[in-house]
């Protein structure tokens, strides 16, 4: 067994993803890798699943996660164990993946995320569009759905769509308020 140790801190997606990818292609199965991130890498967990390589990802003291895989004295269930803070984190950052087709920017940069209800393993999304009849609704409901799905812990999700109170532009972040000259 060896353990293979990675920096990943700093790197921008996909890039961690991509390095730790490559490094389970060419090691052995009773190696260990033990990586730094800055974020949970979430996109990573259901690959490791289909593998059937054990796994955990835990906060580590400079401010990121450590993501260990293949130590089976360590590896916990792809269950819902994180505070729900984080996990409401969680849904966010990959909610952040979510592109308004007509805008061009994320729904959470835009403000069009109101609420994140997290029970267990279900995941409820209230939130809205920029304008009521907006002809790319089934589209980004479908988006969001998938989007979430794509978060082992997640079995359930339920969007729905209000359009109280209304959108406005001041819902924006600063990021999506400079894209659009705001």
């Amino acid at each position: 067994m060896q353990l293979i140790q990675l920096d990943n801190r700093g790197l921008q997606p996909p890039e961690p993803m991509i390095r730790i990818l490559e490094i389970l292609d060419t090691c052995s199965k009773d190696d260990v890798i033990e990586a730094l991130m800055d974020r949970r890498p979430m996109f990573l967990f259901p690959e490791l699943e289909e593998r059937g390589l054990p796994f955990t990802c835990t906060p580590n003291d400079l401010g990121g996660f450590t993501l260990r895989i293949g130590d089976p004295d360590t590896a916990v269930s792809s269950e819902n164990t994180m505070p729900a803070a984080t996990l409401e984190d969680d849904v966010r950052t990959v909610l952040s993946n979510v592109i308004d087709p007509e805008l061009g920017i994320d729904i959470v940069s835009l403000g069009l995320v109101y609420r994140i209800d997290i029970d267990g393993s279900r995941v409820g999304i209230l939130m809205t569009l920029t304008v009521p009849g907006c002809p790319m609704s089934a589209s980004i409901r479908s988006d969001v759905e998938s989007t979430l799905r794509s978060l082992i812990w997640i079995k359930e999700v339920h969007v729905e769509l209000t359009f109280d109170p209304p959108w406005t532009p001041e819902r924006l972040n600063a990021q999506a308020r400079a894209l659009l000259g705001r």
